[in-house]
């Protein structure tokens, strides 16, 4: 049996990882493991500058295909009547470049104006598209 050589093996890891890693934060048991060992809760969501801002009123949304969490931002999106973008990071090459770009670890990342959000919480959201970000967390 042949093992992965070259780049062609991240292109099945990659994609594998954030999807484990989505999955776990979707069902709200998902860690990060520090060098310790000890593996602290991953929040519900993070939000921060983005180095690709949005114009006013556009929102693009990375998801992963089997992403509980993506599926939850996308309906609430919808439920608000809100218009997106949607770039599946385990079905293009490009969308999860972007991502690596941006320096996300998991799904969803939403880009709401000049923030990004990685994870999801409708609360924060609200807050990023009426214009509220900076009273937000990582506002810096």
């Amino acid at each position: 049996m042949k093992g992965i050589r070259g780049n062609s093996g991240w292109k099945i890891v990659v994609p594998l990882l954030l999807l484990a890693v989505c999955a776990a934060a979707g069902m709200a048991v998902g860690r990060y493991i520090g060098g310790s060992g000890e593996a602290p809760p991953v929040p519900a969501y993070h939000v921060a500058k983005t180095s690709a801002p949005q114009k006013l009123g556009d929102v693009t949304i990375y998801t992963m295909s089997t992403c509980a969490a993506s599926q939850e931002a996308k309906n609430w999106l919808a439920g608000q009547g809100i218009a997106y973008t949607e770039k599946i990071v385990d079905r293009s090459e490009q969308a999860l470049s972007e991502v690596k770009r941006l320096g996300a670890q998991r799904t969803p990342l939403l880009l709401i104006g000049r923030y990004q959000m990685e994870g999801f919480d409708s609360d924060a959201a609200t807050q990023l598209i009426t214009g509220a970000g900076p009273s937000l967390p990582d506002d810096g």
